[in-house]
């Protein structure tokens, strides 16, 4: 990263290696359940054990918050920064709320602000914006993942760490509004079902596969 930030503009190439996903452990004898729970790092996935896959995660955190923080970002305290990567960690897949997480920090809002900038940096935590689409009928209208090409909602997903999912009001709005091309309930076990409204319930690796096998029948777009 050191590097990166030097002068080489036209030499130099950014390739971010994103964790073990489903696909890769589907036919293997590692559970999917593993990656809901404890993240895609090879050597967690590879782990010989439970006990041996928390030590690992354990020296991991202390070589960051001991080593790179202090080496990115000198001034921040240290404390904190673990205090607030905890509490994202419980919070995943929410609302990002700074002014309650500065509460419970004694920080201000902007100093949270400063420090999830910072682990965003350090490739500890993945900010998902929200998406802003021209939806002013429904503020209780709302859904996990859109997913938008050329101008059109192309999917709608909401996830579920049940194995018996079921969709509130709110999603069906939402999908009306919308119109996408397909809307999908992601859940904690192994089997697709529908849901009626159009609606397909499916275990993670299911869709995962879906989605692979439509992008790659999906012809290049021509140049233009």
């Amino acid at each position: 990263m050191r590097q990166a930030c030097e002068s080489l503009a036209g030499r130099v190439a950014h390739v971010e290696m994103v964790p073990v996903d489903v696909s890769e452990i589907v036919g293997t004898d590692i559970a999917v359940d593993s990656l809901w729970l404890c993240g895609g790092f090879p050597k967690r996935v590879i782990a010989s054990s439970d006990r041996a896959s928390l030590a690992w995660r354990r020296d991991f955190l202390r070589s960051y918050l001991e080593r790179d923080v202090p080496m990115f970002a000198p001034r921040l305290p240290t404390a904190a920064i673990e205090r607030l990567l905890e509490m994202l960690a419980h919070g995943q897949g929410s609302l990002l709320n700074q002014a309650t997480l500065a509460a419970s920090l004694g920080v201000s809002a902007t100093a949270v602000g400063r420090y999830v900038d910072l682990l965003v940096d350090l490739l500890l935590v993945r900010r998902l914006r929200p998406w802003s689409g021209n939806l002013g009928k429904r503020r209780g209208a709302e859904l996990d993942l859109v997913f938008e090409r050329g101008g059109r909602v192309g999917l709608a997903i909401e996830t579920k760490r049940s194995i018996a999912p079921t969709v509130s009001r709110g999603f069906h709005e939402a999908c009306a509004d919308l119109d996408p091309r397909a809307a999908y309930v992601v859940h904690g076990g192994e089997h697709e079902w529908p849901m009626g409204r159009d609606v397909t319930a499916n275990s993670l690796a299911g869709l995962v596969q879906r989605l692979t096998t439509a992008a790659a029948s999906t012809p290049p777009r021509p140049a233009t």
